[in-house]
């Protein structure tokens, strides 16, 4: 095989493995932008086996000489044109035409920026770097920690407002879901959230932050969208009851008589058929996974199942792990990381991100009795103010004692002797818009809570 640019063959420095040689070919033609950032730090001599030492002699060749990263077309003409007919042409122009795998991209990436600055911070061990520090010239040094800092996983989302400002006058530009309540969509985002976003619930335990995420998630499922729910909290199959008391209105303890079970199926059958959506309900244990793993189940469903979610509802930041965990963390950067990590799910995934965090002790606990109009605000938040940071969207669950008990308080007696065939809404809470990166905050909603389907839906009294 000829060498298009230098037919010296390099010895090995085995800089990275035999799978991530390739990868980095392919990332170069994938993501430009990133690859401009570690290009000037790589070498062809740094590249094991000889096809991939080929084609970054290729693409180096050209960044050197025009400062660009060529297209894969024409590396493609280029390397027909060198090649031998000894040469492997099918190896070569299927390792320059592979799609870089999406659960391997974030790795590589990261792989690559801690080399290329540790290849950058290499040159103060240099004499020259010595020197200069002997002598008291720190410029060398700063000029060194500069050029480190320009080093990251960067990929360009620039919107050239002269080129694109006629979108900003297209309504359907934006796809508005919903979070199953159409009053609190009127208020986020002037008609709902929208996909590279995070609503997050927060209450204290026991308040309604799992209702609100199977509400959701329900509303979203009658929208036609495709849900992938990840509990860490409750079993995939109590957060599946759940769903089906919600979907179906009716009481879930009663689904094992033979009418209501009936009833429920045909119910379901109905909405499968009206509906072109798919509920997708994964459990992992509290602490356990990282939210590169959703980014795992949502690469699955898309490659094996043929499903492309739309919705991801995760109950709850608190029991996610960090995918930097770094030694003796404090639980305030875990969770201020896992918030942020959740933004950039929603981003890469383009799905609504649904979740909730707890609240501290105290905040508006059933127990206190509270028949005000209290409600809780961000500095409630448990743990970490720091995991609010990034999200769009925060909405605080309210219900004080006599809330709770008020439905069934002001059943009339004609309702209580059918209590066992009606489904009655026996308690209220109320919604609390304390973020809002796009509309109004301090808006409060009104709902209804059935505990017997699990269904919340608002309500203005």
């Amino acid at each position: 095989m000829v060498n298009p640019v230098n037919p010296q063959d390099n010895l090995s420095n085995h800089e990275f493995g035999s799978h991530e040689e390739k990868v980095i070919i392919s990332l170069a033609f994938e993501n430009p932008e990133f690859f401009i950032t570690v290009m000037p730090y790589l070498e062809e001599s740094y590249f094991d086996q000889k096809i991939c030492k080929f084609v970054f002699a290729i693409i180096k060749h050209h960044y050197v000489k025009h400062s660009v990263i060529i297209s894969r077309n024409l590396a493609t003409d280029i390397s027909k044109r060198a090649l031998t007919a000894d040469d492997p042409h099918e190896e070569i122009l299927d390792l320059i035409n592979k799609p870089v795998d999406p659960r391997e991209l974030p790795i590589v990436m990261e792989t690559l920026v801690d080399w290329a600055k540790k290849k950058v911070y290499g040159k103060l061990y240099t004499e020259e770097a010595i020197d200069a520090h002997i002598r008291g010239d720190h410029s060398l040094v700063e000029k060194v920690v500069e050029e480190a800092g320009r080093v990251n996983e960067f990929k360009s989302n620039f919107f050239f407002f002269y080129k694109s400002y006629d979108s900003l006058f297209v309504k359907e530009n934006e796809q508005k879901l919903t979070t199953g309540f159409s009053r609190l969509d009127i208020f986020l985002n002037n008609g709902g959230p929208t996909r590279g976003e995070v609503v997050c619930v927060m209450a204290p335990t026991g308040v309604g932050k799992s209702l609100f995420l199977v509400n959701a998630g329900t509303a979203s499922i009658l929208n036609g969208l495709n849900v992938l729910h990840v509990t860490c909290e409750m079993t995939k199959e109590k957060t599946a009851q759940r769903y089906l008391g919600c979907m179906t209105d009716e009481w879930i303890e009663s689904r094992f008589i033979p009418e209501v079970q009936q009833r429920m199926k045909l119910k379901l059958e109905k909405k499968r058929e009206t509906y072109d959506s798919q509920l997708i309900i994964v459990e992992y244990p509290p602490n356990d996974v990282t939210v590169d793993v959703i980014h795992m189940n949502i690469d699955v469903l898309r490659r094996m199942y043929g499903i492309n979610v739309d919705v991801v509802i995760v109950d709850y930041l608190e029991l996610l792990l960090s995918r930097q965990n770094l030694h003796d963390d404090k639980e305030y950067s875990v969770q201020k990381r896992v918030g942020t990590e959740l933004c950039r799910l929603a981003k890469k995934e383009k799905v609504l991100v649904f979740t909730a965090m707890q609240t501290n002790r105290g905040s508006g606990d059933k127990s206190q009795g509270k028949t005000g109009d209290d409600v809780i605000e961000l500095n409630r938040v448990s743990e970490s103010w720091g995991k609010t940071m990034a999200l769009d969207y925060i909405i605080s669950i309210n219900q004080n004692r006599s809330e709770y008990d008020e439905g069934k308080d002001a059943k009339s007696q004609e309702e209580k002797e059918k209590e066992d065939e009606l489904s009655i809404m026996n308690a209220k809470c109320r919604f609390y818009i304390a973020k809002n990166r796009n509309g109004p905050k301090f808006e409060t909603i009104d709902a209804k809570i059935n505990y017997k389907t699990m269904k919340m839906v608002q309500y203005n009294w």
